[in-house]
């Protein structure tokens, strides 16, 4: 995280030093706005508790941002501090894929249950495609919903057996997410796998045509457009006017 904002205060080379001495004061009076990933929204919702800068983001009360913000708060207590605990990794040393997933923002506050279960039902016929095109399925599922008031939560499982198909995702991942969210609106859905394993078998002949089926059913949209066939559930054209964050090998935290 400081790297990519450290990089960010000298354009175009990028270079600059921060030293160990110098996180404090260079925190102290940084915008929250300037953390990766904080927009303007999240910023009103922060200023309202007090944080303005980085510093005051740093030196809120863990207990109270866990109880605005869900599980993100811990993280966000973290970025202001200037914690990152994720390793430094240069673009040609990428890992092979810990897990797969997407995110989805919508453009409104949405509280339409059906829309939402479209919607998330899209959101799992594209994780599995991603996975059957990486040759991957997947044993842990974690799905993640973000109300209005930017409070987030998310819940993970563990199946008994692999999966890679947008159907058996969604029936996994959908239990997980909370029952109020059609009365408390919701802004953002998430679901990703993990616990892959590369070039699974199917177990049994039903999922032996199935995933004939599907494999077919990938080439044509691979073809002709990756939605030129879809669900019927999935047929008014979702997302349509959706604004869509995706991020490869998306996981929590």
């Amino acid at each position: 995280m400081l790297a990519k904002m450290a990089a960010g205060l000298e354009k175009p080379n990028g270079l600059t030093v921060l030293r160990p001495s110098q996180l404090e004061p260079f925190l102290e009076e940084l915008p929250t706005t300037e953390l990766p990933g904080i927009g303007e929204k999240m910023g009103e919702h922060l200023r309202r508790l007090g944080a303005r800068t980085c510093g005051q983001l740093g030196r809120l009360p863990l207990s109270r941002l866990k109880a605005r913000f869900g599980i993100v708060g811990e993280v966000l207590q973290n970025m202001g501090r200037g914690v990152d605990r994720r390793p430094l990794t240069a673009h040609y040393d990428y890992e092979e894929a810990k897990s797969v997933g997407n995110t989805i923002t919508l453009n409104r506050d949405t509280y339409d249950a059906g829309e939402l279960r479209r919607t998330f039902l899209w959101l799992c016929e594209r994780v599995a495609r991603r996975l059957r095109g990486d040759g991957y399925c997947g044993r842990c599922v974690y799905a993640i919903a973000r109300y209005p008031d930017f409070y987030t939560v998310g819940k993970s499982h563990r199946l008994s057996r692999y999966v890679d198909e947008g159907m058996d995702l969604f029936r996994a991942a959908w239990p997980l997410l909370p029952d109020d969210m059609a009365e408390r609106g919701v802004r953002m859905l998430g679901v990703s796998v993990s616990m892959l394993l590369y070039h699974c078998k199917p177990g049994n002949l039903f999922e032996l045509r199935r995933d004939r089926l599907t494999a077919t059913l990938d080439v044509l949209n691979k073809r002709y457009g990756r939605e030129a066939l879809k669900r019927a559930t999935l047929l008014p054209g979702l997302p349509g006017g959706l604004y869509e964050t995706v991020r490869a090998g998306w996981h929590p935290g």
